[in-house]
This record gives C-alpha cells, sequence and structure tokens, in this order.
C-alpha cells in the first residue's frame, strides 16, 4: 500500500494536470477554490485547495467526485491514476510489447514533469484530439 504522502503526491499531480486542461493556472488553488465554493455550502478555503495542489493532502471520496466533474475527469482516474484493468493489458511498443505493470514501472520512473506531459498528451488521445 502506498503511502499517504505518496498518495497525496500522485494526487497533486494529477490534479495539476486536470487543472492545467481545464484553464487554471498552475497551483491555481485561489481559482479552484471559487469555483468549487457553491458545491460547499460549509464553505471552502484557499489553504484546503492549496495542500491538495501542493501534495500535502487528498480530500475525501465526496469532495473528489466533485472536484472530478468540475474538472472533466473520472473520479477514479483523479483519485487513484489510472484504470487497474490497463495493467491486464499488453501494450504494443516500437521494441515490442510491453505489459501494462512494466509501463507504469517506467511511467513512475519518469521526473514529476515528464509524467505531467505524458498524462496530458494521453488524455487528449482519450478526448480524441490528436489521432
Amino acid at each position: 500500500m502506498r503511502s499517504r504522502v505518496k498518495e497525496a503526491e500522485s494526487f497533486s499531480e494529477r490534479l495539476r494536470v486536470a487543472m492545467a486542461r481545464r484553464g487554471f493556472k498552475e497551483f491555481g488553488a485561489t481559482a479552484l477554490a471559487e469555483a468549487l465554493t457553491p458545491a460547499f455550502p460549509s464553505g471552502l478555503s484557499v489553504q484546503t485547495t492549496h495542500n491538495w495542489a501542493s501534495g500535502k493532502s487528498v480530500p475525501r471520496a465526496d469532495r473528489i467526485a466533485l472536484i472530478a466533474k468540475l474538472l472533466d475527469v473520472s473520479p477514479h482516474w483523479l483519485q487513484h491514476g489510472p484504470d487497474p484493468q490497463v495493467e491486464r493489458k499488453s501494450l504494443k511498443t516500437l521494441d515490442g510489447e510491453i505489459s501494462g505493470k512494466a509501463f507504469a514501472e517506467r511511467f513512475h520512473a519518469l521526473t514529476a514533469e515528464q509524467r505531467r506531459i505524458m498524462l496530458a498528451l494521453l488524455y487528449e488521445f482519450e478526448r480524441g484530439k490528436l489521432r
């Protein structure tokens, strides 16, 4: 099981990618808090969204669902990353086939910036913008 710190950092990466896709500035915790405020009758502080975007904490599942809806991503992806079914498939590469698990290991070996770029590209392919 991943540590809480790793979980928060991974969530933060996915949150920042999703925010960038939707036009929020990188680390746009203020804009995210303002956009989410109507969904939170008891309020939502900028500090809370900053903690999410900076990898210090992870929101509860009910909040993740609201954030995912706002950012137009799946709650599963936002909370956990890629679907585990992907790990069971083989992917064709230039040098043969690679299992989903091996691909995931290679992906996690990338730098944070390289992972962000890869996630953005995958998102664009998924939405049909790149073919």
